[in-house]
């Protein structure tokens, strides 16, 4: 008798028919989009700032320099040792990771860029920071113990909670790891108010941007950034003070992930959960957060997911994190932290403009799974996710269908999950990339991806499949996971772009099923999460480009 898995109980059942439920009713098909307003609610249009009053702000330092590190070098292990824990190393950090890059005019409009990039420019994500003196690195710092709200408007820290000797060794207790920890949060109304349903497939993307933007910026500080495993939603969101009593259900902030930061070492960061719970009862969180909005339409599919994925805590797919593919040295693209403060999202290409095929080849090499350097090092999971791509006009490269299979052991099933009719040719020895058929597929690209004319218009375009119901049926927490996947990618796609003197936008209106059909594929072990162009923006002299910080003076 062969061995079989356990059966589901079934909790785990449930979430997994709510997670698959929540993702077929929030697809967008031709003849129906996934439910929204159906229109653009100006006068509730969230703020895109959080900030909290009644509380004290500690402001950071701005870099006056940049860190010394060629972009190359930002791929690579951090060394020993690593920066000491202080206001402007922190500041650094968060300033490249999610502070303010530019800001825009056209006429009377004025509106911000950021780091990191976010679904029609709504940023749902906030981050926080604790700090503990008594497990610090360097307990000399001049960062006092706290937990903190970053505010990246004013480039600083908002201190929700002083960590005095009364509490101090209870934190300890509860964080033992030395360092600094993040925590992430989402407002999915901010997504909710223009992207209806769907907005929390929006939400986890952005973090997985975020994720992958604070890995990289830690490593300028030569810091580790982890994911943490064993954190449960509910406890996080106590520890920062969430719910908010103040604020309306729609604009309530929800925990997602906690990551630590400090220096290399084997050993994983831990928390000890029952001394977490056993600390919270003690905390007294200060200051009241802003109103986002006047009303609110409230989505309560969006509610039922959080709450279906949100009662189990966070735990990474470690054990299956494999395969680590091969460095491949790449031609000097300058310093590392000009790169990341470039990045932005093209709004249109410069039609018919080709691609040199080592700057193709460098844009997917980034893109493959290197578990011991950042930004997989964060750890979200095993690599689930594949490149489907049309290649437009890439020198040297036939224009056609390709696949990029980021995990060769999936190689087999994806196979045989797609159209029998493709050819599953070598295309270029320096990458797993498999040519499927050629031909011109400018058409089938602008349309599965709402029929926007910039997925046509670039050099290539990109959907990205992973690997779907046979991973949620028994982790049904890991959807959320996938949606970090493919935002890591997609940050990693929009750095390499940039530094390869192209430019990346991520694209999150496709119709899933049509992109599915094209693949030939029959049931929903795969499915296509985020989609991606690539290719050399248009100018628009219409708009002005303001310094990040300008306005800090006239805020302080």
């Amino acid at each position: 008798m062969g061995n079989h898995p356990p059966p589901l109980d079934e909790t785990t059942a449930e979430r997994s028919a709510a997670v698959l439920g929540y993702h077929e009713e929030s697809k967008h098909h031709v003849g129906r989009m996934a439910p929204s307003l159906g229109y653009m609610d100006w006068a509730n249009q969230p703020q895109p700032f959080r900030w909290y009053q009644d509380c004290e702000t500690l402001p950071l330092p701005l870099l006056t320099t940049d860190p010394d590190l060629a972009y190359g070098a930002l791929f690579s292990p951090p060394p020993q040792p690593a920066a000491p824990v202080t206001l402007a190393t922190l500041g650094a950090v968060l300033e490249l990771s999610l502070g303010l890059s530019a800001w825009k005019t056209s006429g009377a409009s004025r509106w911000a860029l950021r780091m990191a990039p976010s679904s029609g420019n709504l940023h749902p994500t906030e981050a926080y920071v604790i700090y503990c003196p008594t497990n610090a690195i360097h307990p000399e710092t001049d960062l006092p113990p706290g937990v903190y709200h970053y505010a990246p408007l004013a480039h600083a820290l908002e201190c929700r909670l002083a960590i005095g000797p009364e509490t101090s060794g209870a934190f300890e207790a509860a964080l033992p790891t030395p360092g600094l920890w993040i925590a992430f949060t989402s407002i999915y109304w901010r997504e909710a108010w223009k992207y209806g349903l769907r907005a929390y497939r929006y939400c986890q993307l952005d973090l997985g941007h975020a994720l992958a933007g604070l890995s990289l910026a830690a490593r300028l500080q030569a810091w580790h950034c982890r994911l943490v495993d064993g954190v449960h939603q509910a406890d996080l969101g106590a520890l920062l003070g969430l719910p908010h009593d103040q604020l309306p259900a729609a604009e309530q902030e929800h925990a997602e992930c906690l990551c630590h930061l400090g220096p290399v070492t084997r050993a994983l960061p831990q928390i000890d959960a029952a001394a977490l719970r056993r600390l919270l009862p003690r905390l007294n969180l200060q200051g009241r957060p802003n109103r986002l909005s006047q009303d609110h339409e409230h989505w309560h599919g969006i509610d039922r997911i959080s709450r279906q994925i949100g009662t189990v805590p966070w735990v990474g797919s470690a054990a299956e994190r494999e395969p680590t593919w091969p460095d491949t040295p790449k031609a000097p693209t300058g310093q590392a932290a000009a790169v990341i403060r470039r990045r932005r999202s093209a709004v249109s290409y410069q039609p018919r403009q080709t691609m040199p095929l080592i700057a193709f080849r460098a844009i997917l090499q980034r893109t493959l799974p290197r578990l011991e350097s950042p930004p997989f090092a964060v750890g979200i999971d095993a690599p689930n996710l594949h490149l489907f791509l049309f290649v437009h006009r890439v020198s040297g490269l036939a224009s056609g269908l390709y696949a990029l299979c980021r995990h060769p052991a999936h190689k087999e099933r994806l196979q045989a999950a797609c159209n029998p009719a493709f050819r599953w040719r070598a295309a270029d020895p320096a990458l797993p990339l498999f040519r499927l058929t050629a031909g011109d597929f400018v058409s089938d690209a602008m349309h599965i991806s709402c029929d926007q004319t910039i997925a046509g218009h670039g050099a290539f375009s990109l959907g990205m499949l992973a690997q779907f119901q046979p991973c949620l049926k028994a982790s049904p927490q890991r959807y959320r996971a996938l949606f970090w996947e493919a935002g890591l990618v997609g940050q990693l796609l929009y750095l390499e772009a940039e530094a390869q003197g192209f430019r990346g936008t991520g694209i999150g209106c496709f119709f899933d099923d049509a992109m599915h059909n094209l693949l030939g594929l029959q049931d929903r072990a795969f499915q296509s999460l985020y989609h991606f162009t690539v290719g050399r923006p248009v100018r628009d002299d219409r708009l002005k480009t303001l310094p990040a910080y300008h306005h800090r003076e006239r805020l302080d």
